[in-house]
């Protein structure tokens, strides 16, 4: 029998076949199982629909997963190469500041040197001052007391000068002794002698007092 030729039972007589008892023909057979075998496709295509759905969302959620772990990823990197960026530059500012820092100890051990080579220079400088401020206060020190001497050897010299001039302008009734005038000449010739070394001498500690060249 052809699909074509197949004729199905009125719903009437479906109702009287579930009523009764009588077996099913072969048509009523051939009905159910085509009727099974369309609900099992129909069952079949729901649950292929269903399960493709599902697939196609888990596949999308996947891919959505995919991309936002490889945005995820990118942004990973790009943080990555920033922060190594970031730390070479720290380590560049580093060393130059561990250069600076060295070049400041440098510096300041010269001035520390300097400074104490000038300390140094300025304590010898000092000593040497004193050294001379105190010559010269001896020198001229023994200056004044020569000048004091000559002075006084100058006086002496006047006076005893005046006192001879007296006696020859008034020797009195005996006259010039010429012993007692033999005598003060000596005297003022050794006088006048003293004077001219003691002069001498002055002019010999002036003459040190200058500064030489």
């Amino acid at each position: 029998m052809e699909a074509s030729t197949l004729e199905f039972p009125r719903r009437g007589r479906v109702r009287k076949w579930l009523r009764g008892d009588a077996p099913p023909s072969r048509g009523m057979q051939l009905f159910l199982f085509i009727s099974a075998l369309l609900c099992g496709a129909a069952l079949s295509g729901l649950l292929f629909a269903g399960i493709w759905r599902h697939t196609a969302g888990e596949a999308a959620q996947n891919r959505a997963a995919q991309v936002s772990d490889h945005r995820a990823l990118v942004a990973s990197k790009q943080a990555l190469a920033a922060e190594k960026a970031r730390f070479h530059t720290e380590l560049v500012l580093v060393a130059k500041a561990k250069h600076a820092t060295a070049a400041a100890t440098a510096s300041l051990a010269a001035t520390k040197a300097a400074l104490a080579r000038s300390r140094r220079e300025l304590s010898r400088t000092q000593s040497a001052d004193t050294a001379a401020r105190q010559s010269l206060a001896g020198r001229v020190q023994a200056l004044v007391a020569a000048a004091g001497t000559l002075s006084r050897q100058t006086t002496t010299l006047r006076s005893e000068l005046e006192t001879l001039q007296t006696y020859a302008s008034n020797p009195g009734a005996t006259g010039v002794d010429p012993g007692y005038v033999a005598s003060q000449a000596h005297y003022l010739v050794a006088s006048a002698a003293t004077a001219v070394a003691s002069a001498g001498d002055l002019l010999q500690r002036v003459q040190d007092l200058q500064p030489s060249g």
